[in-house]
Parts: structure tokens; sequence; C-alpha cells
């Protein structure tokens, strides 16, 4: 029974470690993932234009036919491409102020539209609170959640979903579906 029972904190110690070290890791992986994306896109295209111009060009600057100038210039490209796709990943969206004028509309009302969150385990708690906090500081008389709100299964992101309940409205919360919803699973995302 003894040895079950050690069997058994071991497991937890490593689930608690793997939940931590889980977020790190798919953490980094996005990102290494993304930079090669970037980095493997950006040598197709600067292959293509180099054949285009050496094509076209035949007295094509020397600076560029050296393969480690090129080589070099396309790495600090995608360097450039992930730091500032990070810092949009991270950043809290900006308000949009649209204006729609009617004679049918009698008197001012307030409509908050959140669209393409796309909240993930990776998404930090405190940016779904400042869009929280943002959208509820114009007093809107309807919150319409309209697609790709989440992208992550339900199950791995019940904190930042709870997040998401503490938008407030005079006349309610309302959401539709996106394509993302479907891929995580419809029917739980509609639940939460």
């Amino acid at each position: 029974m003894g040895d079950l029972a050690a069997e058994t904190g071991g497991r937890i110690a490593v689930a608690l470690f793997y939940k931590k070290a889980g977020y790190w890791m798919n953490h980094i992986c996005n990102t290494i993932f993304v930079f090669i994306f970037f980095l493997s896109s950006l040598t197709v295209l600067r292959d293509l234009i180099w054949l285009g111009l050496d094509w076209f060009i035949p007295s094509f600057p020397s600076i560029f036919t050296n393969i480690n100038n090129v080589n070099a210039l396309t790495f600090f490209i995608a360097c450039i491409m992930i730091i500032w796709a990070l810092y949009q990943g991270s950043r809290v969206p900006n308000v949009k102020e649209v204006f729609i004028e009617s004679n049918k509309i009698l008197q001012e009302k307030t409509l908050a539209v959140l669209t393409d969150l796309h909240i993930t385990r990776n998404t930090l708690d405190k940016k779904i609170k400042k869009i929280v906090a943002r959208t509820n500081k114009t007093n809107p008389l309807a919150v319409l959640l309209v697609g790709d709100t989440i992208d992550d299964k339900t199950e791995r992101i019940q904190n930042k979903i709870g997040l998401l309940k503490q938008l407030k409205a005079q006349k309610g919360v309302f959401a539709v579906s996106g394509n993302h919803e479907f891929y995580t699973g419809y029917k739980k995302c509609i639940r939460q």
C-alpha cells in the first residue's frame, strides 16, 4: 500500500511539473515553429526574387551574389518578423469606435463587438482581464462575441473562459461560433 501511495504521489508531482513546464514548452515550440515558417517563406521569396533579378538584370549588384550576405539578411528579417509577431500576439487590441447613423435609431446605444480573440492556453490572463475591463468601461447595451473567441480545447482553458464571464452588459453577452470553435469542439464551446 505504501509503494502505491508513493507511486501515485510521484505521478501527481510529474503532472504538476508538466502543467507548468508544458505551458512554456508549448509557447517556445510555437515560437520556433512560427520562426521556421517565416524563415522558410522568406527563403523561398528571396530565391524567387534573386532568380528574377539575375535573369532580367545581368549586372546584378555583387553584394547580393554573396550567399552569406543574403542568408544573414534573410535571417535578420525573420528575427524582426518573429519579434513583431510576438508583440502583436501579446498586446491588447485597440478599441475601434464605429458610429452608425440612421433615422430608425432614436437614442444613442453602445454595442461592444469582440471578434477573433483566439484565446489559447498561451494567452495571458492579464491580456483577457484588460480586454474585459476595456469592454466593461464602455458600459455597452450588449456584448457580442462574433466568432473565433477560443482556439484551444475548452478543458485546457477553463480559467480563461471564466475571465470572459466577467463581461457585463445591460442586455447581456451574446456569442456566435466561428470556425475555430468547431475545431476545438463546438458543443463544449457552446456550453461555456
